[in-house]
């Protein structure tokens, strides 16, 4: 029997539907719920469990057909910044998320990168860089996080990792 978790989020004032669409009572359950709660202690019961780091959490528009599966890694770093959302995220990643996996929701498909850099996050982007972010990676729009990078901190860090 699946179990499927639903509840509205407001992400820039428009209601989204989220589903785990996992069976119930899965280490996946419990790991998307502790990410989702920003339970660091949980995240860490759940991958000790061998939750998978790389399980998505299905969003999609309500009345629309299609949706998008957001990894967890993207999910806990859109939820905000906090030591615990720091804490998650490199307890992901050293559980073998792929920091290379790709997102779309309201913008060009792109990477976890991508959007660290736009945030200004030099902390994450040194830690996705070292786990082997691709540094080159382009959007849909053809950008690289080096063309939307926004300060010259973060342009230096993306170039002595080989920007281009």
């Amino acid at each position: 029997m699946k179990k499927n978790i639903w509840m509205v989020a407001l992400v820039g004032c428009m209601a989204l539907s989220v589903s785990t669409g996992v069976a119930r009572g899965t280490r996946n359950t419990k790991l998307i719920d502790a990410v989702m709660k920003t339970n660091v202690a949980g995240v860490k019961k759940a991958l000790a469990a061998g939750a998978n780091p790389n399980a998505t959490v299905f969003i999609k528009q309500p009345g629309k057909l299609v949706g998008e599966h957001i990894p967890l890694l993207v999910m806990a770093f859109d939820s905000g910044e906090s030591e615990q959302v720091d804490q998650i995220a490199k307890l992901l990643i050293r559980a073998g998320a792929d920091v290379n996996a790709g997102f779309e929701l309201y913008a060009d498909k792109e990477s976890l990168l991508h959007g660290v850099v736009r945030d200004n996050n030099v902390e994450f982007a040194k830690l996705l860089l070292r786990k082997g972010a691709r540094v080159n990676a382009k959007n849909e729009a053809g950008e690289t996080p080096l063309d939307v990078a926004q300060t010259q901190g973060m342009k230096r860090l993306l170039r002595a990792a080989g920007a281009k």
